[in-house]
């Protein structure tokens, strides 16, 4: 059972000792799920001719006030479309990339140059893994959202831990890492929730600081905490899609299941092992729990 004061606590360890990588990567963080836009205006004199809003005789010329509706409509909507490919195809990458490196920053110490992990998840064969799967995330939450308010904060909660997954492994299929996220949040939406509200006065101090203290701490703070959350849930995932080489990776020797493994992650003491794992310098197998055959469908490599 996890609290939230054993996250922050491990939380600030994290950010004091990579501290300016976790300052930038979180602004880049800030700056993928803010966006921005922005546009200009421009003034028309408005007297007479064929542009103008009204005709001589000072009528409104209808034909013009559609044509201006018609026109702004066509560039709401070609700025909605390259919004949404761009988030697709780029923005929702870069935050796995994100979440990597917020991962990594949880087994030791991580540095700015460390920071090329945002391009984590461009990586061929899996880039368009990651892209569909945030994309149907994104999506069912929205889906759910129209129905009711309620059912869609669940659903965001439930999906919540999907980035981190991908993160840690790109490989996966959609239905497996749906299941992961679910096991995972299974009757720990609701301390997720409180645990994100547990930094309201954080936010209300970096309000007053004109979002200087949120860039500087708060930021960098609450990303690590979520980080935390996720290594501590992992443990309950019914499989073993874990990235051994964080932290470094040591086989327990047989029947010596209390040595710990390099991804904290990975296994309980009682969990399986089987004789091989790595088959490469990037992959490894599923444990033998009995419910898996020794085929290729059982590698994951990154």
């Amino acid at each position: 059972m996890w609290t939230r004061a054993e996250l922050k606590e491990r939380a600030k360890k994290d950010v004091k000792r990579s501290y300016w990588g976790l300052v930038l990567m979180s602004l880049v963080m800030a700056l993928i799920s803010g966006g921005g836009s922005g546009g200009g205006g421009s003034s028309s004199s408005g007297s007479s001719g064929s542009g103008s809003l009204t005709d001589g005789s000072g009528h409104i010329n209808w034909n013009v006030v559609l044509g201006v509706a018609v026109v702004m409509l066509v560039v709401i909507l070609v700025a909605m479309a390259i919004g949404i490919v761009l988030g697709v195809f780029v923005l929702n990458p870069l935050q796995i990339g994100a979440q990597r490196y917020f991962i990594e920053a949880t087994y030791g110490e991580k540095t700015i140059s460390d920071l090329k992990l945002i391009a984590h998840a461009f990586g061929k064969p899996h880039y368009m893994n990651v892209v569909k799967i945030m994309f149907l995330k994104e999506l069912y939450v929205m889906l759910w959202g129209f129905l009711f308010i309620i059912p869609g904060i669940v659903k965001a909660y439930e999906y919540q831990m999907i980035p981190y997954i991908l993160a840690e492994n790109p490989g996966l299929d959609k239905d497996t890492v749906f299941r992961l996220s679910k096991e995972m949040m299974d009757g720990e939406k609701m301390s997720a929730f409180i645990l994100d509200w547990s930094f309201i006065g954080w936010v209300f101090l970096s309000l007053f600081t004109c979002g200087i203290l949120s860039v500087l701490y708060v930021s960098p703070y609450i990303n690590m905490t979520k980080a935390e959350l996720y290594e501590t849930l992992k443990h309950r995932a019914s499989v073993d899609y874990y990235d051994h080489t964080l932290g470094g990776f040591s086989m327990a020797s047989a029947g010596g299941m209390d040595t710990p493994y390099g991804n904290p992650g990975a296994y309980s003491a009682n969990a399986p092992v089987s004789d091989s794992y790595l088959t490469g310098e990037d992959a490894y197998r599923l444990p033998d729990d009995g419910g898996h055959t020794d085929t290729d469908s059982d590698v994951y490599r990154f």
